[in-house]
């Protein structure tokens, strides 16, 4: 994969903010939350990247500044309690992007989350810590998230492409955020 230096300045960013604000800006909790959020959010973004270029596309992250000063913000205002994010995209470029691309380009980031998820739910049953329970479950519901069937989010785009795709992704979402709410710590 290709980056330029506005790309990786913006991920590092957006993975900073993330981190501190899902760590409820408790420093104890900063490092397991750069963890998580490095697995959810960078590992999304990161396959939607890969994917793209992979058939030979321009992509790159670029942050939403207001979107992560809404972030802070809200994040602020309910001590933690209540999470927006929201803190870019990866922007795809190319001539004659047809709708099965797209639909599996934005596939994959929700596909990532939910692999991911489905890994350490398994690790859980090995190693039941708190890191690797943060890991299933900022995973999960950044998958499910992402999959709700609106524009400008992974799931309108893929739903669009394959209504199958479409429900079996989500069908997975929603038996994972329930697996990590009742079954993690």
């Amino acid at each position: 994969m290709r980056f330029s230096r506005t790309e990786l300045r913006d991920l590092a960013i957006a993975w900073v903010v993330l981190g501190v604000i899902l760590s409820r800006f408790s420093i104890e909790l900063i490092p397991m939350s750069f963890v998580a959020v490095g697995t959810a959010f960078v590992c999304h973004e990161l396959a939607h990247k890969y994917y793209a270029q992979r058939h030979h596309l321009f992509a790159e992250f670029r942050m939403w500044t207001n979107g992560l000063v809404l972030a802070i913000a809200i994040a602020l205002i309910s001590q933690g309690q209540f999470i927006f994010a929201a803190p870019g995209a990866v922007y795809i470029y190319g001539y004659n992007i047809s709708p099965s691309v797209n639909g599996r380009i934005s596939f994959a980031g929700p596909a990532v989350n939910l692999f991911v998820a489905t890994l350490a739910m398994l690790l859980y049953l090995v190693f039941p810590t708190y890191l690797v329970a943060s890991v299933a479950l900022i995973n999960a519901f950044l998958g499910f998230f992402n999959l709700l069937p609106i524009h400008p989010l992974d799931g309108g785009k893929i739903m669009n492409w394959n209504k199958t795709a479409y429900v079996g992704a989500l069908g997975w979402a929603l038996v994972m955020v329930f697996l990590t709410q009742y079954l993690l710590v």
